[in-house]
């Protein structure tokens, strides 16, 4: 439950971040996401920054799917709406 509610800061963050930087954002949480999932890892005896490492999973993870979306919508040229169904 908690990774779902972090994720909605990384959705909100995703919003603000692709109309002006789409391709920095991703790279960005694509980071952010390895960082997490690899301290995840790492600290799987120390609780505090275990939660903190899924916490930043769980912010990058879901950013990830609005940005994606919309560079996806972007480069549609004709029919915008099928290319958001793939």
């Amino acid at each position: 439950m908690g990774f779902g509610t972090v994720g909605l800061y990384g959705n909100y963050l995703a919003g603000r971040l692709v109309d002006r930087h789409a391709v920095k954002a991703n790279v960005l949480f694509c980071l952010l996401m390895a960082v997490g999932a690899a301290s995840a890892v790492l600290f799987v005896g120390h609780p505090a920054m275990f939660i903190a490492a899924l916490a930043i999973w769980g912010i990058a993870h879901t950013a990830l799917f609005p940005l994606s979306q919309a560079r996806v919508i972007k480069a549609a040229n004709e029919g915008k709406a099928l290319a958001g169904t793939f």
